[in-house]
């Protein structure tokens, strides 16, 4: 009886210690969102501002005046194909046998998280895989956002410094910029983690936060 209860003991922990290094957040869907596709090569729209013409009087209507027409925007369009990621990580059956016994030892008593020590195995593989691809994924985005190529050559700037005073206003003035060259404000903001350690220290943000803070009034 006692070397089942030892067992047990394991079988308390495994999950625990299985999940330990998992949960990493990687940030690429969310700077780039998600988008389908309806097949291995497909076309989409390019947004832009051809929209936000200024109509002018063309907009107001007089009493029982027709309403002016105008014509739609023409969007460009690019055509993109899809690249298919895969991996494989084989398990001995060795390995898939010695948890076969470890669920024939522990029979009866069901394991902390439902999974059997077979399941277990095999998610352990699956979720290392997936860590892979995620990483791949994460550094093609990288490359795409951190690519000074990648943006008109007006929105690009070099040697920020994110550790020096005024960076916040240098931030609302590329934001500000942005904006009146198409229209719309951007929604997203992304910091390499170099500069992300740089700004976590810089004076400008913390004076912004440590001062006057309270239940009723947070900073």
């Amino acid at each position: 009886m006692s070397q089942i209860l030892d067992r047990q003991i394991q079988r308390v922990l495994a999950p625990l210690v299985a999940g330990t290094n998992w949960g990493q957040k990687f940030v690429a869907e969310r700077v780039l969102r998600i988008m389908n596709a309806y097949g291995e090569e497909f076309t989409w729209e390019k947004q832009g501002n051809e929209g936000l013409i200024d109509r002018g009087n063309q907009a107001k209507r007089s009493l029982n005046a027709p309403s002016n027409s105008v014509d739609p925007p023409e969007n460009a369009t690019a055509t993109g194909k899809l690249t298919e990621y895969s991996l494989n990580s084989p398990i001995d059956l060795r390995l898939i046998n010695a948890a076969r016994v470890q669920d024939q030892i522990r029979s009866g008593i069901a394991p902390a998280d439902g999974l059997s020590a077979v399941e277990r195995l095999q998610l352990g593989r699956a979720r290392m895989l997936q860590h892979n691809i995620q990483i791949l994924k994460e550094k093609v985005v990288a490359g795409l956002v951190f690519g000074s190529g990648n943006f008109a050559s007006g929105f690009t700037a070099s040697d920020v410094g994110f550790g020096a005073s005024g960076i916040i206003g240098k931030v609302l003035t590329a934001k500000r910029k942005v904006r009146q060259a198409f229209g719309f404000s951007p929604d997203v903001l992304v910091f390499g983690e170099l500069a992300w350690l740089k700004l976590l220290e810089n004076t400008d943000i913390l004076d912004r936060i440590k001062y006057g803070g309270s239940n009723q009034d947070p900073a």
